[in-house]
């Protein structure tokens, strides 16, 4: 392999690594992973029991029966630490470098590198209800198996071998009856190998017939599920709403806040809540992107010229296939439109997005990813088409202002992800520092931020969600006040706040006592210490000599004001609950 040929896998291999680097150690960034980790860590309940639970009488959707074990299982695996960022970054590699594989096949290695850069480098970390941060492995399983699903039937297609159409037909049962997006997409993108792979529509059809049937089956089966149950308690989301005018703007509100051009061109709010976030921008605009990246602008210049430069030895080593990249860009629109579509089609779903109740769904990831594929394919074509290096040129500096641009809004979002996780660790520290037994008043576990919520009743006999993750996770029995109660005279109250370096501080309170507890010393004003220190044994207490007024406790809780981090330590801030925000 030439140099000039080893440049794009070079670029899009260091591309894949700061992707996977910034999706380690983030977990439960919305309310539906909340939910289902809680479910999942009680033993007593069994998969599908879950399932069958959620399926007949929540969702009236014959997935449910897969899908919400699976999603236990994969918050199982998530809380496995260090495994679980890897079960993650494992499931992508499948699907990019499975998509990868047969871009390969159809435009070439450097087209095929530059889409990969392209992806890896634009994929807006929305905090969304979006995959991979939102249902991690869950979430993109059935993307996976139709990957497989489409490498199985390409081997079998040129090498013959039942056992290899026998696990594509395997991976398409499994993944195409959710999201219900995929009745379109996974027989459209088999029929796409199909043709592709036989010459005469005889050949095609033999083929097809099998996927053909199991497509058949798997629609009938869903729609059987609906009659034979009664209705549900969320049945406006599969009520389908034949409304030109509403369909439109549900479709409109979900490109303009899932497509990262025009995202920042609205803005996108965060909902934060100090003293729990740090004090990031409220809105994310074009504007706070450049202010950002001018702050730094050594660190983001060269973020820049490094994606320049890649994309300009992809566009140098373009093999000359204008037919390929026409398919690849008609995939991508194809891909943006659809599973945003099928969801705008949902009158529950017009109802919120018309009243800003959300900004992103589960196919936003879908979306993303074929816009991204959009504009690298066109980009592509063009470059093909005009060879001098100042059109190259300018059509690299785009796509590297692109994920430029990108990089500085995933650091503010996951600045913001990760400070949120320093709740558990909170309540950790606070749990183990309690007998079992004690009543806990905390009104700032239970703050609403982005995505983020926590329920107050839960199935199964369960309490609610800190109570039960006392018991499950932690191994103690507190009883924590739900989000609306009172403070009761012998209740322990307790407020935390966020530090950048991930280990948040703790303020308690007892009758008339109040203290700070933290698992090491940390910088308070010593003007509300009056010369009380820190006394450590397994965790660090700073009794305060008086009673904090909520001025003080903010103070407490907020800490000293810290210059913002270097380029390249806000790029490498420890993984867990850390962030360069200040």
């Amino acid at each position: 392999m030439s140099r000039m040929h080893r440049l794009p896998v070079i670029f899009a291999s260091i591309g894949c690594l700061l992707a996977g680097w910034a999706l380690v150690g983030i977990r439960l960034t919305n309310g539906d992973d909340i939910y289902f980790d809680i479910v999942a860590r009680n033993g007593e309940i069994g998969l599908w029991q879950a399932g069958w639970w959620v399926a007949s009488s929540f969702g009236r959707r014959i997935s449910h029966l897969l899908n919400v074990p699976a999603a236990m299982l994969m918050e199982r695996i998530m809380a496995l630490g260090l495994l679980g960022d890897a079960a993650v970054l494992g499931q992508l590699l499948i699907i990019v470098g499975g998509s990868a594989f047969m871009i390969r096949r159809l435009v070439g290695g450097a087209a095929a590198c530059g889409w990969v850069m392209c992806l890896t480098g634009g994929y807006a970390l929305h905090w969304y209800f979006m995959p991979p941060l939102a249902y991690p492995l869950h979430g993109l399983n059935s993307l996976m198996l139709l990957v497989l699903s489409l490498l199985a039937l390409l081997r079998h297609a040129e090498h013959g071998g039942r056992r290899w159409l026998a696990l594509s037909l395997t991976c398409f049962v499994i993944g195409v009856v959710w999201p219900e997006f995929n009745f379109i997409l996974f027989p459209t993108a088999t029929l796409t190998i199909v043709i592709l792979t036989r010459e005469t529509w005889p050949a095609r059809f033999r083929l097809a017939i099998p996927f053909l049937v199991v497509w058949a089956l798997a629609l009938v089966s869903f729609f059987v599920f609906r009659m034979v149950l009664p209705p549900a308690q969320d049945e406006a989301r599969m009520s389908v709403a034949f409304d030109p005018a509403g369909w439109s703007l549900a479709l409109g509100v979900l490109l303009g806040k899932g497509l990262l051009p025009f995202a920042i061109w609205q803005g996108v709010s965060l909902y934060i809540q100090p003293p729990i976030m740090p004090p990031l921008p409220g809105m994310l605009s074009a504007a706070v992107l450049w202010q950002t990246m001018v702050a730094a602008p050594l660190g983001f210049g060269i973020v820049l010229s490094f994606w320049t430069a890649g994309f300009l030895a992809v566009f140098c080593g373009l093999a000359p296939r204008r037919t390929g990249l026409l398919l690849l860009i008609v995939a991508g629109i194809f891909l943006m439109l659809v599973p945003f579509g099928v969801v705008a089609l949902s009158a529950h779903y017009q109802h919120m997005l018309r009243m800003a109740y959300m900004q992103g769904a589960l196919a936003t990831a879908h979306a993303q990813a074929g816009f991204l594929t959009l504009v690298f394919a066109s980009s592509a074509l063009l470059a093909l088409r005009w060879k001098s290096w100042p059109v190259r040129g300018v059509l690299a500096l785009g796509l590297g202002a692109l994920c430029t641009c990108t990089l500085a809004y995933n650091l503010i979002n996951r600045d913001g992800m990760a400070a949120n996780q320093q709740r558990w660790a909170a309540f950790a520290l606070v749990a183990d520092s309690l007998p079992d037994g004690a009543r806990l008043h905390a009104p700032n576990l239970w703050l609403h931020i982005s995505v983020v919520g926590f329920p107050s009743e839960l199935p199964f006999g369960m309490g609610n969600y800190w109570t039960e993750y006392a018991r499950l996770a932690l191994g103690k029995h507190i009883a924590v006040a739900d989000r609306v109660a009172e403070p009761g005279a012998n209740d322990i109250r307790m407020s935390f706040g966020s530090r950048p370096d991930g280990a948040p501080i703790v303020l308690l309170r007892e009758g008339e006592r109040a203290w700070l507890l933290a698992n090491r010393p940390r910088p308070v004003d010593p003007a509300l210490t009056i010369g009380a220190t820190w006394q450590c044994t397994a965790h660090c207490r700073l009794d305060l000599p008086e009673y904090p007024d909520a001025f003080a406790e903010e103070r407490l809780l907020r800490g000293p004001s810290l210059p913002r981090l270097g380029f390249l330590r806000w790029l490498t801030v420890p993984r867990v609950g850390a962030y360069g925000w200040n």
